[in-house]
């Protein structure tokens, strides 16, 4: 594999400290997981601009190892929290076709309804008043009056 210094000092730190919870993602891709983190963290180390200094690196790639496999559990304002959050954004964009879905435990937010196909969502139509009234809210007062008047024409339609 061919990466920088930094690179493979992160990956060296993740194999070092942070195994245990890499073999939480996939047992059989452990180095892979490690390297392919390392080379998250240095993206986004490159897009702020901010390279975490020899004392912080430690933690950040345990932060990264651990948001695998855990829900963010620091406050948001932690000094390296984006860069981590880019880091495990730009993991997961890599990781998912090079592992075959063996990407992390925490890939989305149990919190929120897995989206539904456009064919099981049940189609509801608004009552024609409640269209109207809701026009005449956002509508001048001359286009109102129009409105009224082809409301009158329809007759029975709006009862």
């Amino acid at each position: 594999m061919n990466s920088s210094k930094r690179c493979e000092m992160y990956c060296a730190i993740l194999l070092e400290n942070n195994q245990a919870e890499l073999a939480l993602v996939s047992e059989e891709h452990v180095k892979e997981i490690a390297y392919m983190m390392a080379g998250a963290i240095c993206y986004a180390e490159h897009q702020y601009s901010f390279y975490v200094s020899d004392s912080d690196i430690s933690s950040v790639a345990s932060e990264a190892s651990n948001m695998l496999i855990n829900r963010p559990d620091r406050n948001p304002t932690y000094k390296q929290m984006p860069l981590v959050l880019t880091a495990i954004q730009r993991y997961r964009e890599f990781a998912i076709p090079q592992l075959g879905g063996q990407q992390t435990l925490c890939i989305s937010d149990a919190s929120t309804p897995p989206p539904q196909h456009i064919n099981s969502v049940e189609i509801t139509n608004n009552r024609p008043l409640a269209n109207l009234l809701a026009t005449a809210n956002r509508c001048d007062s001359r286009i109102l009056i129009l409105l009224v008047l082809a409301a009158i024409a329809l007759g029975g339609m709006f009862l």
